[in-house]
């Protein structure tokens, strides 16, 4: 809770307002945002393969090859999703917000751990907020590296899944998968 208090006042990330704890959970009051990027990727995906059925290119985004059928999923699509198709930019500028974001938190010293496009909230106005500060960890003093064995499979980057000592590379690793998902569309 402390790492987010003290990183929140940057764009990319998640604001938070307040919390409120019962005998079993804490809850947090935090900045409302339209969808995660994993569901916006799954929308874009689903209407790049509905658009690539039709005939239709709707710039940028190569479709998604897997097939993506529409399974409910036009109803779904969050309403940021259109925005996304329609700027062939407006992707690249959002992804620009994750590595600001992420650069923000390592100058604080901030070692998030567990970045995942179901960890980064999409505003409605297209922008990336990082979320989910719960496995964070802050390098004290001259510490450079510490001892993980936080993130979420397939998010990992090397050193987590062998157990070593992390540094900071580990949050680039996961931008990096993150910026492959993204423009993959997932595939």
């Amino acid at each position: 809770m402390d790492l987010l208090l003290s990183s929140d006042s940057h764009p990319a990330i998640v604001r938070y307002f307040d919390r409120a704890r019962d005998g079993a959970f804490v809850y947090l009051a935090l900045e409302l945002c339209a969808c995660t990027l994993n569901d916006l990727v799954g929308s874009l995906a689903a209407a790049a393969a509905r658009d690539a059925a039709a005939g239709i290119w709707t710039g940028g985004m190569r479709p998604a090859e897997r097939g993506a059928e529409e399974d409910g999923a036009r109803g779904k699509e969050p309403s940021v999703a259109h925005g996304f198709r329609m700027q062939e930019g407006k992707m690249r500028e959002a992804l620009g917000d994750l590595v600001s974001g992420v650069a923000f938190l390592h100058k604080l010293g901030i070692v998030h751990r567990d970045l995942k496009p179901l960890n980064i909230l999409v505003t409605d106005g297209g922008h990336l907020k990082i979320s989910d500060m719960g496995l964070s960890k802050r390098l004290e003093g001259e510490q450079s590296s510490f001892e993980t064995l936080g993130g979420t499979f397939g998010w990992r980057s090397p050193e987590q899944i062998l157990g070593q000592r992390s540094t900071k590379s580990v949050d680039l690793f996961a931008v990096g998968c993150i910026l492959f998902f993204t423009c993959t569309l997932g595939v």
